[in-house]
C-alpha cells in the first residue's frame, strides 16, 4: 500500500517553508511510501527499502536544458487535491514551474491512489509551447518521472528486471538481474515499453509504464552522470497543444504473471476497456487457413494458375477431406503497390483475382482478414493524387499517412462488403519510424491509430496489429477495434516463432490475444517457394503453441498436403476451436531463471486454464527443459488438499499420474519430446473429467456447456454440431475410461458416467 511523507515544498518567491508530514495513506500499515525528501527529489520505497529514488527533472527549450540546478527551472507554487476516477480516488501532489528566460509554464504532479497499490506521475504543458525538440527521437526533451538507476537499491535481495521492448508485442523482451540495466533495457522510439522490477523471491514487484500518450512518451537512459531513466516527451516533437500531458505509472504488486495482469487491470479501468472482449471476434473462434509470410501461397501459386483458381483449389481440397477453414487470411500479395512497396490502391489486382474479392467470398463462404501495410506518398487515395482525401507525405522517404475519419470509414465499408471481418494492420513499425510527421507532431500518431479503430468499430470490423512496437499495443487500450495482434516474428518452418508465453503476459494484460503465424501441418511440402530441403520438424509443437495462445489458428498447407487429424485436434467439426480460458505464459520460475542463471526454471514452461462450472483444468506445456522441474500447486492454481491427475498428451493422450503434495514433475524435454499436460481435479466422487483425448484442450467452455456431479454420477453437457463424434475421457488417477457419443440435431449430447459401474452412456435429452 502507498504512504505519501511531503516536507519543504511550499514555496515564497525563493524561500522554503517545512510543511511536516501531510498527505499520509489512511492505513498506518502501508508498506509502498512515496517520499518527497526535498525540491525536485523523491524515492519510492516498499516495507522501507528504496526501490526507485530520482534523478532532476529538466525540460529543454528552444535549446536550452533547463534545470533546478542552472536555475531556469524555478518553481513558482504547488498544491494538493483529493478526486477520483476509474481506478479509485486518489490524492494529487501538483508542483508548477517556469521553464527557461520565456518563464513558459510546467506542471508536474503525483496522484497516489487509496488503493494502495497504484502511483501516476505526470507532467503537463498548461499552454501551447513551441521549441521543444532535440533532434533526438530516441530520446525524451522533458524528464519527468526521472530515476537514477546507477546501482541496484539495496531491498534485501537481487533484483530481476523484464524490459518489454522490440516489435510483436515485444518479441524482442529482455530479462535479466539489474546489474544488466545499462546494456538491455528498452528506451527509445522503438524500445520503449513496460518495465517489470522484481525480487528473486517473487515476493515483491514494481511495474513502471507509460500511462497515456503512450505514442510520444519515450524512456531514455543518460549515463552522463552516472545512469539516469528518464521518462518523457519525444525529442523530435517541437510543439505541443495547451495541457498536454504524459503520464507513468507504477504499480505494486507480487510475481511477474500477477503483477503484470494487475498493472493491465489499472489500465483497463481507466480506459474503459474489457479484458474478455477480444473472445467474442469470428476471427479468434474459428480455425481459418493463411497466406502469409511462411505460408505455402505466399507469392506463390500452383503452376500456371491465378491465385484465385489456387485458392478456390485449397477450398476445394479441404471440404473433400473434412477441414472447417471458416476465414482466409490474404497477405500483401494481393493489392497495387508503389514504387517503395507503399500501398497506392488496397483493391485486388486483376491477375491475382480476376472476378474479385467479392465472388471469391461467394464461392468459398471464407470471410476475410485482409492484410494492409503502409501508405506509399504515390498513394491514388490521396488529394494530390488525384484521390479525394487528405493525407500527409515524408518526401524523404516516401511514406504517407491519412489524416481524415472519413477515409477510414470508406476503406473499411468497401472491404465488408467483399467478406472482410478483420483487418490487419501490418508495418506499423516502418508506418511509424519512417514517417516524419509521426516524430514530430504531439497529436497525430494518436490520431492514426484512433481513426483507423474508430472507421473498423462504425463498419462492425477488428484489428489485427502486426509488428507494432510495444507502444502501439499500449494505445490499443484506447481502441477497441484491436483484438488481437501479432507475438511473434513471421513463421518460417521449423524457426522458433512459437514462443509467445512472454509477450502473451503483456497482451493478455491490456485485453488482446497474441497472434502466433501460421505453420504447416505436415513436414514436406513439395515444391515450395522456400526451395529444396524445408522441413518443418516441429508442426505438433506448433498446433499446440497456436491453440494455447486464444489468439488466431491459420493452417498454410499446400493443397494435398495437409495433416488432418492434426488439425483436427484444435478445433470442433464446424472450425470452432477448443481454446483455454486465457493465453498460455510462461510461469514466474522462467523469469527467475533467466535473470539468475542457475535458478528457477532452466527452460521454458507454460500454463493457461480452462473453466467449466467453476470447474478448473489447468494445461502445462513444457519445451526445452534442460532438467526435470517441478510446476507446484500454487503456480499451477490449486490448493494443497485438492487431489490431482494428470493426463500427458503429446506423446500418450492416456498416461494418467496422481499429482503429489508438491506439485507436477515435468520430464527434461526438447522440441520434438515437449511436455503438454492436462491437470484436473479429483471430484468428490473420486473421478476426474479430462475431456476429449483427441484433442489438445481436452476441456473447453468452446465444447462443454456444463460438468455436474453428485457422489454416484457425473454429467457432462458437449456442444458440437449435428452427428459429430464426441469423446470424453473420466479417470480416477489409475484407470481412464474413454466414451464416444454422437451430437444430436439440437447440436448437444449427454454423458453421463456412473460411479459405481465405471461406465458412462450417451443421452440426447436430459
Amino acid at each position: 500500500r502507498i504512504m505519501m511523507s511531503w516536507f519543504g515544498l511550499i514555496v515564497v518567491v525563493v524561500a522554503f517553508s517545512a510543511l511536516g508530514s501531510v498527505g499520509e495513506s489512511a492505513d498506518a500499515s502501508s508498506s509502498l511510501l512515496l517520499s518527497l525528501n526535498s525540491l525536485d527529489t523523491y524515492t519510492v520505497s516498499v516495507d522501507g527499502a528504496t526501490w526507485l529514488e530520482s534523478a532532476p527533472t529538466r525540460v529543454t527549450l528552444n535549446g536550452q536544458v533547463c534545470s533546478l540546478a542552472n536555475g531556469t527551472l524555478v518553481l513558482t507554487s504547488n498544491s494538493t487535491h483529493t478526486g477520483g476516477d476509474a481506478i479509485g480516488t486518489y490524492k494529487r501532489f501538483q508542483f508548477d514551474w517556469q521553464v527557461g528566460p520565456s518563464k513558459t509554464p510546467f506542471t508536474t504532479f503525483f496522484r497516489v491512489y487509496d488503493d494502495g497499490q497504484t502511483l501516476v506521475l505526470g507532467q503537463t504543458f498548461p499552454q501551447a509551447t513551441a521549441g521543444l525538440s532535440n533532434g533526438n527521437s530516441d530520446g525524451v526533451s522533458s524528464a519527468f518521472p526521472a530515476f537514477n538507476v546507477t546501482s541496484q537499491p539495496n531491498v534485501g535481495e537481487p533484483i530481476g528486471v523484464v524490459s518489454y521492448q522490440g516489435d510483436m508485442v515485444g518479441d524482442g523482451t529482455r530479462t535479466f538481474a539489474w546489474g544488466g540495466l545499462a546494456k538491455n533495457l528498452g528506451q527509445g522510439k522503438q524500445n520503449t515499453g513496460p518495465m517489470v522490477l522484481f525480487k528473486k523471491s517473487l515476493s515483491t514487484t514494481l511495474v513502471v509504464s507509460s500511462f497515456s500518450n503512450f505514442m510520444t512518451q519515450n524512456m531514455q537512459l543518460d549515463d552522463t552522470n552516472g545512469l539516469n531513466l528518464y521518462y518523457g516527451l519525444m525529442g523530435t516533437i517541437d510543439s505541443v497543444p495547451a495541457d498536454y500531458t504524459m503520464e507513468t505509472i507504477i504499480h505494486l504488486s507480487a510475481g511477474v504473471n500477477k503483477a503484470m495482469r494487475s498493472w493491465g487491470d489499472q489500465m483497463l479501468a481507466y480506459y474503459g476497456r474489457s479484458r474478455d472482449a477480444y473472445k467474442r471476434d469470428f476471427v479468434l473462434n474459428k480455425l481459418g487457413y493463411s497466406t502469409d509470410n511462411g505460408a505455402y501461397y505466399y507469392y506463390h501459386t500452383e503452376k500456371n494458375q491465378t491465385y484465385e483458381e489456387t485458392l478456390l483449389g485449397v477450398y476445394d481440397y479441404s471440404t473433400k477431406v473434412g477441414i472447417p477453414y471458416n476465414y482466409i487470411l490474404l497477405d500483401s500479395w494481393w493489392y497495387y503497390k508503389g514504387s517503395n512497396n507503399g500501398v497506392t490502391l488496397w483493391d485486388a489486382m486483376p491477375t491475382i483475382f480476376p472476378h474479385g474479392l467479392e465472388y471469391f467470398f461467394n464461392k468459398t463462404g471464407w470471410y476475410q482478414q485482409l492484410h494492409n501495410r503502409y501508405w506509399s506518398n504515390q498513394t491514388l487515395y490521396s488529394i494530390k493524387n488525384g484521390g479525394k482525401y487528405n493525407f500527409v507525405a515524408d518526401e524523404s522517404t516516401g511514406y504517407a499517412l491519412p489524416t481524415e475519419q472519413t477515409f477510414w470509414d470508406d476503406l473499411m465499408m468497401l472491404k465488408r462488403k467483399s467478406g472482410m471481418v478483420m483487418y490487419e494492420q501490418d508495418w506499423l513499425d516502418d508506418q511509424f519510424d519512417r514517417t516524419v510527421q509521426l516524430l514530430s507532431n504531439a497529436t497525430l500518431a494518436r490520431q492514426w491509430l484512433m481513426q483507423m479503430g474508430e472507421g473498423a468499430l462504425n463498419t462492425g470490423m477488428t484489428i489485427q496489429y502486426c509488428m507494432s512496437h510495444v507502444r502501439h499495443i499500449l494505445q490499443a487500450v484506447e481502441v477497441p477495434a484491436v483484438t488481437n495482434a501479432r507475438a511473434s516474428g513471421d513463421y518460417h518452418p521449423d524457426n522458433t516463432q512459437w514462443n509467445t508465453g512472454t509477450t502473451a503476459i503483456l497482451a493478455y494484460a491490456l485485453g488482446l490475444a497474441p497472434s502466433k503465424d501460421n505453420f504447416w501441418s505436415t513436414p514436406v511440402q513439395p515444391d515450395s517457394p522456400y526451395g529444396p530441403g524445408t522441413i518443418e520438424k516441429h508442426s505438433r509443437m506448433e498446433a499446440a503453441t497456436s491453440i494455447m495462445t486464444t489468439g488466431p489458428v491459420a493452417i498454410s498447407d499446400k493443397i494435398g498436403y495437409s495433416n488432418v487429424e492434426l488439425i483436427m485436434a484444435l478445433c470442433r467439426a464446424d472450425g470452432t476451436l477448443l481454446q483455454p480460458f486465457r493465453p498460455a505464459s510462461h510461469i514466474d520460475d522462467v523469469f527467475v531463471g533467466l535473470a539468475f542463471p542457475g535458478s528457477g526454471a532452466s527452460g521454458l514452461v507454460y500454463t493457461t486454464e480452462a473453466y467449466v462450472s467453476n470447474i478448473q483444468v489447468t494445461y502445462v506445456m513444457a519445451i526445452n527443459l534442460v532438467a526435470d522441474y517441478v510446476v507446484d500447486r500454487d503456480t499451477l492454481g490449486f490448493t494443497a488438499d485438492q487431489k490431482l491427475v494428470a493426463v500427458e498428451a503429446n506423446t500418450t493422450r492416456t498416461s494418467v499420474v496422481l499429482v503429489d503434495g508438491s506439485g507436477l514433475s515435468v520430464s527434461k524435454c526438447g522440441e520434438l519430446d515437449f511436455g503438454f499436460y492436462t491437470v484436473a481435479p479429483l471430484l468428490p466422487n473420486g473421478w476426474a473429467v479430462t475431456g476429449e483425448p483427441s484433442k489438445w484442450i481436452g476441456v473447453s467452455d468452446d465444447r462443454f456447456e456444463f460438468i455436474r456431479y453428485d457422489d454416484s454420477s457425473i454429467t457432462v453437457s458437449a456442444l458440437g454440431t449435428g452427428n459429430e463424434d464426441v469423446e470424453v475421457a473420466f479417470t480416477d488417477g489409475t484407470q481412464v475410461v474413454v466414451t464416444k457419443c454422437t451430437v444430436g440435431i439440437e447440436n448437444t449430447v449427454w454423458f453421463v458416467f456412473d460411479v459405481a459401474s465405471k461406465t458412462a452412456t450417451c443421452k440426447q435429452n436430459l
